[in-house]
């Protein structure tokens, strides 16, 4: 009987996390020109996946990309179609090829925007093409829309069985991510109400964004790193201005409050005409920052275990249930 691997592969514009039977892993989508350093402190060798070869070009990737003059970066639907996203699925898939039996048949699902679902096959393609050239044995590729790798991950369990002995009415799933938040309802389990779906150009990076301009304005200083906001967002409410630290808590209030307003406007909008909803999923990365202000779509508003996580882990349980098929 021939061994199954099953690869949930969640390829975000900030962070790629990828699930197999094994332990999970995820990384920084950062992806950057390789290059020799002139002088370096250590002669550690790159780890698998830190530095790939895409066509006659060659990146670093991860963390080793945080050292390049020069980050790519792609906001545009089509970012599926470039060097970036190819780095970045050839980086995640030589990171876990290790840890798969090298005969193995794989079967691999990954997501996409909702309403970017129109590029599934080529999308699908370009996973299969870098599988090939890693000489994996993918014998399938999945893409379902992002948010149902949360749904997934919420009703099933690692060996893909149901979790659930009764069904939910309607369950809504919102997904904030980095550029964009997607959202679906889904009715008993089985149906997915399509006209109530879609996904917003909204996401964690328009409060970094709008909360940078107003550091420029308050402060003149803009040179803020990602990393650095995150700390500020998320935790401390603060940041350094020389020598001092300055609270920002309220500015911080009042940018993620208004992009939860927008985000919670479109939403509502959609789910306006539709019952009364049981539970709604809150996901993602940006699932808990905004998790105290869009928690009025349903008494029953949770923000799933490890969101961050939680599409790979539901698109691997995805890929476990079709194995039962």
């Amino acid at each position: 009987m021939k061994k199954e691997e099953v690869i949930g592969l969640d390829v975000g514009y900030s962070n790629t996390k990828i699930v197999t039977s094994g332990q999970p892993l995820m990384f920084r989508s950062l992806v950057g020109p390789a290059r020799d350093f002139k002088f370096a402190l250590s002669e550690k060798t790159a780890a698998p996946g830190e530095v790939v070869q895409v066509l006659d070009k060659t990146y670093f990737v991860g963390e080793r990309a945080a050292l390049c003059d020069r980050i790519y970066t792609s906001k545009t639907r089509d970012w599926t179609a470039s060097n970036i996203f190819t780095a970045l699925v050839t980086s995640a898939l030589a990171r876990i090829k290790p840890l798969l039996d090298e005969s193995a048949e794989v079967s691999v699902v990954s997501g996409l925007p909702v309403d970017f679902m129109a590029d599934k096959a080529t999308t699908a393609e370009q996973i299969s093409a870098v599988a090939s050239t890693l000489q994996l044995h993918v014998v399938n590729v999945e893409i379902i829309p992002q948010p149902f790798g949360a749904f997934f991950d919420y009703v099933l369990d690692p060996s893909g069985e149901s979790i659930f002995t009764t069904k939910i009415g309607l369950l809504g799933v919102i997904d904030v991510g980095w550029n964009t938040t997607d959202f679906i309802l889904i009715k008993n389990f089985e149906n997915n109400i399509e006209r109530a779906g879609g996904s917003i150009t909204t996401g964690v990076y328009s409060i970094y964004d709008s909360i940078r301009a107003d550091f420029m304005h308050r402060f003149g200083r803009n040179n803020f790193t990602i990393p650095e906001f995150e700390e500020c967002v998320r935790r401390t409410k603060s940041i350094k201005l020389g020598k001092h630290i300055q609270d920002v808590s309220a500015i911080v209030k009042t940018h993620v409050s208004q992009t939860a307003q927008t985000i919670e406007g479109i939403i509502k909008s959609k789910w306006s005409s539709e019952d009364e909803l049981d539970t709604v999923l809150l996901t993602g990365g940006g699932g808990s920052l905004l998790r105290d202000y869009l928690g009025n779509y349903s008494h029953d508003t949770r923000l799933t275990v490890g969101p961050q996580m939680a599409n790979a882990r539901g698109y691997f349980k995805r890929g476990m249930l079709r194995r039962k098929a």
